[in-house]
This record gives C-alpha cells, sequence and structure tokens, in this order.
C-alpha cells in the first residue's frame, strides 16, 4: 500500500468511530498519525483500549491522547479546562494536514478543528460515522452554513462558556463525509463511501463470547432507558412486546455500549434475555458471524451497516412511539431513522 505523508489527527470517542476512522486512514494511506480518545465515561475508555490492542490496530497511530470524564460533576468541570490545554498543546507543537472527527457536534470534536484549522489554513476536515448521528450532522451542518452560526452541544453552561472563548463563530468552509449514509450535502462538501475494506481483511483477528455467533437471535439494546429519553418501565414494556413478536425464543441481548450492567432489567425478561457484555462493536460482531441470524432493535445504526456487512444477517427495526419518549427531539431523531431504514429496505415491525 502506498503511504502520503501527511500528518494526521484523529479525535473519536467510540468503538464505532475508531474503526471508521482507521478506515479512513488505511484508505487514503497515511502513515503518520496521532489519536486523541476522548471519552465520556471511563467505560469508553476501556473500550477504546480494547481496539487499540488488536494487532490489525496497535501500530495504526504513533502517539495516543487520553482523556476520560468521570461521575463527579465538580470534577468534570476542572477537566474541561485541562481538555483545552491538551489540545493547545498538542496543536502548539504539531502542525496538521488532515483533523478527522467522530462527533461533529460536539463541543470537544469541534475545538480540535478549530485549533487545528488555526494552525494551518489547509487542514483537511474529515467526518467520520457515529452511527445514525451522522444524518443529523447533515441536517444542523446546512443550517449553520445558512445562519453563520455554529451548531453545537455542550455537556454544561460552564463548558459551553469555556469552548465558546475558542471557537467563537468558527464553522468549517469545507467538510468531507466518510459515510455508509446517502445524505445529502452541501456544495462545497464531499463524500466518500464507507466499504469497511480494512477491517474485513482482519477480522479473525477479533475473539468474542461464542453464543454470539450461534444464537439465532440477537437484540441489540438502546441507551435510551435512564430515565431522561425513555422510562425503564417503559422500555421493559417494549422488550416484552419483541419477546412475543418472537414467540418466547431465546434471544442474546447485547447491550449498546453506554448501558452499565442488567439491574435495569425486568426479573421476568431475565429468563428471555440472555444478555452478554458489549466487548467490541456491532460491526465487529456482524462480520464474524457466520449462519443465518436475525440482528434487531429499536433504532441503532448498526442495523443499517450489518445489513451491507453479512447478508446472512436479516436486520429487524421495532418501532417505538413518539408519545412513549420523554423528550421530542428523541423523538424526532427516530422517526427520520425509522424513515431512513424503510428506504435502505430494512424491516420495520409497526404492530407487535
Amino acid at each position: 500500500m502506498k503511504t502520503i505523508k501527511k500528518k494526521t489527527v484523529s479525535i473519536i470517542s467510540t468503538q464505532l468511530q475508531f474503526i471508521n476512522c482507521v478506515e479512513y486512514l488505511k484508505l487514503e494511506g497515511y502513515a503518520n498519525n496521532d489519536v486523541v480518545f476522548y471519552a465520556r465515561s471511563n467505560s469508553r475508555m476501556k473500550q477504546l483500549n480494547l481496539l487499540l490492542e488488536q494487532p490489525c490496530y496497535s501500530c495504526v497511530f504513533n502517539k495516543v491522547t487520553r482523556f476520560s470524564y468521570t461521575e463527579s460533576r465538580f470534577l468534570n468541570y476542572i477537566l474541561s479546562i485541562w481538555f483545552l490545554l491538551i489540545i493547545d498543546v498538542l496543536t502548539f507543537f504539531n502542525r496538521y494536514d488532515v483533523c478527522i472527527a467522530g462527533m461533529y457536534l460536539f463541543s470537544a470534536h469541534r475545538h480540535l478543528i478549530r485549533r487545528t484549522s488555526s494552525k494551518k489554513k489547509e487542514v483537511q476536515v474529515v467526518i467520520v460515522d457515529d452511527g445514525t448521528g451522522t444524518l443529523r450532522v447533515g441536517v444542523e451542518r446546512k443550517r449553520e452554513i445558512e445562519n453563520r452560526e455554529p451548531f453545537i452541544f455542550y455537556e454544561n453552561k460552564i463548558i459551553r462558556a469555556l469552548y465558546n472563548l475558542h471557537l467563537n463563530s468558527y464553522i468549517p468552509s469545507h467538510i468531507t463525509f466518510y459515510t455508509v449514509y446517502d445524505i445529502e450535502i452541501l456544495k462545497n462538501d464531499s463524500k466518500i463511501k464507507q466499504t469497511y475494506t480494512y477491517i474485513k481483511q482482519h477480522i479473525q483477528d477479533f475473539k468474542v463470547e461464542p453464543n454470539l455467533l450461534t444464537t439465532g437471535i440477537i437484540f441489540l439494546g438502546q441507551a435510551i432507558h435512564d430515565d431522561v429519553e425513555m422510562t425503564v418501565d417503559m422500555y421493559n414494556a417494549y422488550l416484552r412486546r419483541v419477546n412475543k413478536y418472537f414467540e418466547g425464543r431465546q434471544i442474546v441481548y447485547y447491550p449498546h455500549p453506554e448501558e452499565v450492567g442488567s439491574s435495569w432489567l425486568a426479573k421476568d425478561l431475565s429468563g428471555v434475555y440472555n444478555v452478554i457484555p458489549n466487548q467490541f462493536s456491532v460491526e465487529i460482531i456482524a462480520l464474524l458471524i457466520n449462519k443465518p441470524v436475525i440482528m434487531a432493535g429499536f433504532v441503532t445504526s448498526a442495523l443499517y451497516n450489518v445489513n451491507i456487512l453479512n447478508p446472512l444477517i436479516e436486520p429487524v427495526t421495532f418501532y417505538i412511539k413518539d408519545s412513549d419518549f420523554l423528550r421530542p427531539l428523541v423523538a424526532n431523531d427516530f422517526s427520520r431513522c425509522y424513515t431512513e431504514f424503510i428506504e435502505r429496505g430494512i424491516k420495520v415491525i409497526y404492530d407487535y
């Protein structure tokens, strides 16, 4: 493979972003790569480190900078300032040609984009998929260009004030989307189709729980039962309906990376759903499967991705009514995703 001498820096927060980032680096033949692991929890950091330990990923990055938040709100305020300093030091001593981010709409990722761009005018900004969140990026990117005002999510008001000192009104004039989605982009932006070529070549490096590869049904968890987006009781009620749809068959429940433990699972469902702790991204599981299997969920980008990766997998998504969410914004995002699934030929179950 031809190697390119450009220097890159990436900021990633999830395993899927990690995978997509490496796919882009390998596609372009970049060998001089730095990365910032920006984890919103210790569990997320452990998952990123686990991927980094895999043989096919261990030599991709020359320098790894790690940053993660804690459960203490006060300490996180201090850590936010520390993160700004980390990025300032990193970009002061390095001049990057390419900046890759997985969460374009989040302040930390946007901060790195801003700092690299301030040091070198011709920095190429690349946005890799973070699941169905990419659909939201496409919409908000157009809006911020039209309004000439950045659209950014902040963890809290203090962090917003700190980041605004650095971000000001900066909006990248051109970005490249590296994505599996057929999103509409602006005239000045560009798009490259994601094909997962590199990970397909190295999939046997990964060892997973055997039950994931022998079961007939895998249900992908959704980190929405937090009494902010949906109540735990409502989430369990939907799982009962899913169980009824599958006529009581044994189901492997593969949690979302943000789900902690399974204590929230109702007692009457503990014998139906075999909960296997999340170790690797669903895309990795999909590539390892070698027999027909139903992979189901509510709204997760993995259902779209597995449809591309492995023809043995039948993706099925179960509809959640708008009125059962606690926040209208979440309901709108889910509705947009259901429409996308239907357009891509993925079965959406409404009556169950």
